[in-house]
């Protein structure tokens, strides 16, 4: 478990959410954490996108 980034993610204001990359190191390169990864953003700027719309 990366302590370290949950301690700092845990500091952070705002929403926040863990997701583990599967396969991956601390540079997430290798599969299937990069797709997971891709995948993730993705989905993460469809929620931006749709709150902006929606004017939240």
């Amino acid at each position: 478990m990366p302590e370290l980034s949950l301690d700092y993610l845990g500091r952070l204001h705002g929403k926040a959410r863990v997701v583990m990359l599967p396969g991956c190191g601390h540079f997430p390169l290798e599969e299937p954490g990069f797709q997971v990864l891709l995948d993730e953003v993705s989905d993460e700027m469809e929620q931006v996108l749709d709150d902006q719309r929606r004017g939240s």
